[in-house]
């Protein structure tokens, strides 16, 4: 359905949908379900998170200084 759509909105910005494109809408969607059984993979069972947790976690790993500190830091800059 996400592949019908983007490809709609494409074709109505000005795009031309060639045989990569319909082919990509047609064959996709109906494989996914067969892979998915093929490597045992429950989606739902997959821990969905949003792009704040994402966020967090990233900052977390390139900023190792603490979160307190930060908030030190930005509060000074803003002051000046």
């Amino acid at each position: 359905m996400i592949d019908v759509t983007v490809s709609a909105a494409g074709f109505l910005m000005g795009g031309y949908p060639g045989l990569g494109t319909v082919l990509n809408v047609l064959v996709t969607e109906p494989l996914m379900q067969p892979v998915f059984r093929l490597f045992h993979f429950d989606s739902r069972a997959v821990k969905q998170e949003s792009l704040l947790d994402t966020r967090r976690f990233l900052k977390s790993q390139l900023c190792p200084a603490s979160e307190n500190n930060a908030r030190r830091s930005m509060g000074r800059f803003l002051l000046r």
